[in-house]
């Protein structure tokens, strides 16, 4: 049953990111063309810094999660409604809030950030529609977090599916007919807000028990929800600066322009991180629910085969990345690209190792023991801005790569590893073995593949692209079934874990 409902969620999920790289992959070189590079710059740095206003909710929508799935659990109605009231009620307060902050943002804009001229009419008001556009989804954003509480991702991804179709032919059209940023902001604000409207929809037909009543507002939830989101939020503070600083330090210490060839390059480490959580994504309420049960073999379970879908999945997505990654760029944007290869090279082999661990953050999440990943990860952000600031100076955006890169190999080695082990008392050398050796084993051979395929296959644009990333798919599928049926095949199978044994789930 465990294993039906993972490959449920997953299958999901990543019908959600296999979409939305799908019309990323093609939209973005149409958006950068019809806009221009500092347009499309322009438009990457208020984006960025509109993101920060997600810290608002002060780490609340993990702790909806959480708590949902717990009470989901538990059956414990009433504490579910205390959470979906307290919730909604203070994410009220949060928007009028954002209100005020956008509007003071956008009248200071230019004297934070470098706007060249031509484009200070254009930059207030796309804050303004960004920002105004989070204010309105922020309260809405708690019906995500309670689907999400109640594992029904397979609605979620329906909703987001819909509404990236529906964006991405808006924005197709708005630049066909000339124009700009503006409207690209009201197209993707709108299209966010009609999503979680339909949120709120499901939510109420999918879980009639649920009633948000002002009178079920209760103190004492709200402390318990800050006291969960209050840890969420450090880390959410930490992974902006881990992954959101860097246009804007590339704005304010060389240019706009410069942006476009810095993020074009990590847009295809996101692409590739989007993947992995999106398979990571479903243990979070799962390791939430067993917690809650007391059963501690089923989190060793979600922590270890969590890890061992995750590794399945980056893996191979840093191959392609690393062997093809200079024809994806060509192909993708052209000539004028292809140096940010080097970005790419940089950001993707770090990003990797943590990401074959993506799991190990959704368990400390589900079982309420982050706050140890907190501290770790609000240092490496302010490791990630110090180093790219100092090398920025020196060598430019490649700085600001080697600025994100070296703090993140760090605790992705050496800290989380060990962490998570000692957490759910397992082996570190077990879990290596368990969780990433035999994945790491199985991605060799698609490497050599790869390699050959570059090497001999002459087609150039995107038939000869496709045509290697075809031969990779076609080599690794198969290796990847026949491991997944050795390894599942027996619902009992035992596993070694810190002497202890851990059967693979049903």
């Amino acid at each position: 049953m465990m294993r039906r409902t993972i490959f449920k969620n997953i299958g999901a999920n990543w019908l959600v990111v296999l979409t939305s790289m799908m019309l990323g992959f093609f939209l973005t070189p149409f958006v950068l063309h019809h806009l221009g590079e500092t347009a499309f710059g322009l438009w990457i740095l208020l984006s960025s810094l509109t993101d920060y206003y997600g810290l608002l909710d002060a780490g609340t929508r993990n702790a909806v999660i959480r708590y949902v799935a717990r009470f989901a659990a538990q059956r414990d109605f009433e504490n579910l409604n205390s959470v979906a009231s307290t919730m909604l009620a203070s994410y009220c307060v949060l928007a009028f809030i954002l209100v005020i902050v956008t509007v003071i943002g956008a009248s200071r804009i230019q004297e934070v950030l470098q706007i060249p001229p031509d484009f200070e009419s254009s930059a207030r008001p796309l804050l303004l529609v960004l920002g105004l556009g989070m204010a309105g989804r922020l309260p809405l954003n708690l019906f995500a977090g309670i689907l999400e509480g109640l594992q029904e991702f397979v609605w979620i991804s329906r909703v987001q599916v819909i509404a990236l179709l529906v964006r991405s032919g808006l924005t197709v059209l708005a630049l066909v007919y000339g124009y700009g940023v503006i409207t690209l902001g009201i197209i993707v604000v709108g299209m966010n807000v009609a999503a979680h409207l339909m949120y709120v929809v499901l939510v109420h037909a999918l879980c009639p028990e649920l009633k948000i009543h002002p009178r079920s507002v209760r103190w004492s939830t709200f402390n318990m929800l800050m006291s969960f989101g209050l840890v969420t939020l450090w880390i959410g503070i930490a992974q902006n600066l881990r992954f959101q600083t860097q246009p804007l330090v590339i704005g304010a210490f060389e240019s706009v322009t410069a942006i476009s060839f810095f993020v074009l390059a990590s847009r295809l480490v996101d692409y590739a991180t989007l993947l992995v959580q999106a398979t990571a994504e479903v243990f979070t309420p799962m390791a939430s629910h067993f917690d809650a049960q007391g059963d501690l073999e089923r989190v060793r379970r979600v922590l270890i085969i969590g890890n061992r879908y995750a590794s399945l999945v980056a893996f191979p997505l840093a191959a392609v990345l690393l062997v093809l990654g200079k024809s994806i760029l060509l192909v993708w944007l052209g000539p004028r690209f292809a140096s940010s290869y080097l970005i790419l090279v940089i950001l993707i082999v770090p990003t990797t190792i943590y990401l074959a661990q993506a799991a190990s953050t959704k368990v400390l999440y589900g079982t309420a023991q982050h706050a140890w990943l907190a501290r770790v990860l609000l240092l490496e952000g302010i490791a990630n801005v110090s180093l790219s600031i100092l090398l920025i100076r020196r060598f430019g955006i490649v700085g600001v790569a080697f600025g994100t890169a070296i703090p993140l190999l760090c605790t992705s080695i050496f800290l989380l590893p060990r962490h998570v082990c000692r957490l759910v008392e397992v082996r570190l050398r077990d879990y290596l073995r368990e969780a990433h050796l035999l994945p790491l084993l199985l991605n060799a051979p698609l490497v050599i593949v790869l390699l050959l395929a570059d090497r001999w296959i002459l087609l150039e644009a995107y038939p000869g692209l496709i045509a290697k990333l075809a031969v990779g798919g076609v080599f690794y599928a198969p290796l990847l079934f026949v491991f997944l049926h050795l390894t599942e095949r027996h619902r009992n199978m035992s596993v070694a874990v810190g002497g202890m044994h851990v059967s693979t789930p049903d």
